[in-house]
């Protein structure tokens, strides 16, 4: 598992093949992508932007440490 370092915080992000795109994505925690976001829904710097343009999607922290790819990949399927 990698980390994605924001302000001075490290959130955990995983990469999974998703069939549908064909092609390797990076997902991380909704906790990453709370912060990135001011309470106007806009981002709070450059590199909050630049970070979330990474990010397929975010689901919740314990199903990154937790959950094995099929799991989240499943959860992001219902999801979308």
């Amino acid at each position: 598992m990698d980390y994605i370092v924001f302000d001075k915080v490290y959130y955990p992000v995983r990469e999974l093949w998703i069939n549908g795109y064909k092609k390797i994505v990076k997902i991380s925690s909704e906790e990453l992508n709370d912060v990135l976001l001011d309470s106007a829904g806009n981002y709070k710097s450059n590199e909050a932007r630049m970070i979330d343009e990474q990010i397929f999607f975010f689901v919740p922290e314990s199903m990154i440490v937790n959950y094995g790819d099929e799991e989240i990949k499943q959860y992001i399927y219902r999801s979308l």
